[in-house]
């Protein structure tokens, strides 16, 4: 994390998997996400 090939903080990276990891039951799972949201695959 932190260099040209992973652009992320630490910090950046813990956000987005605490985000993940507490979504409610009726949220979508199971597919590509980041910050922003759902990532096409």
């Amino acid at each position: 994390m932190g260099t040209d090939a992973a652009p992320r903080t630490i910090e950046d990276g813990i956000r987005i998997i605490l985000k993940l990891a507490t979504l409610a039951e009726d949220q979508p799972s199971g597919g590509f996400f980041n910050e922003d949201g759902i990532i096409p695959w």
